[in-house]
């Protein structure tokens, strides 16, 4: 996973804490994340892609077991 920031002319305040963002790139989904707080933004579908890339490698079974 590879992280830049974002192209000039696109920028993006965080919603919850004002922080800059930056875009994150997995595989063929570019994805926003606050550089402060963390937070997310996804575009329609990137979701899917990621929990999809998450299952495929493994990661959201491991991740599903520690929760609860």
């Amino acid at each position: 996973m590879n992280s830049r920031p974002l192209a000039r002319g696109r920028q993006l305040a965080c919603p919850a804490c004002g922080g800059a963002a930056e875009v994150i790139v997995s595989g063929s989904i570019e994805y926003d994340r606050c550089r402060d707080c963390g937070g997310v933004w996804l575009d329609r579908g990137e979701l899917e892609q990621l929990l999809a890339i998450a299952y495929r490698t493994g990661k959201a079974k491991a991740a599903g077991s520690r929760a609860g």
